[in-house]
């Protein structure tokens, strides 16, 4: 819980807002969330910022309720990215070369 709010302020309040100007446009999340609470979203995988812009975009109070799908083999290849994945970002590694 601690990693993931000091993540949230550096992606929030800093990287996405000064530096990669993320705007969100549409419902908002809180009324998305309130419809439905088991909500699925996918991006259509532009880059590795995928995940890291929808989290970006989702209020910070529903943070421990947001997992993020990742490829084991690229964002849990060695301690620091895997420390970072599991705690910063909630992440649940998937393994691409297993059906």
């Amino acid at each position: 819980v601690f990693w993931r709010f000091i993540w949230s302020i550096f992606l929030k309040n800093i990287a996405f807002k000064f530096y990669i100007r993320l705007k969100v446009k549409g419902t908002p999340f809180s009324e998305l969330y309130k419809k439905q609470p088991k909500l699925i979203i996918i991006s259509n995988h532009a880059s590795h910022l995928d995940a890291v812009s929808i989290a970006a975009s989702i209020p910070r109070r529903y943070w421990l309720n947001l997992y993020i799908a990742a490829a084991k083999d690229y964002f849990f290849s060695n301690w620091l990215f895997t420390f970072f994945s599991q705690h910063c970002l909630g992440a649940v590694p998937i393994d691409r070369k297993d059906r």
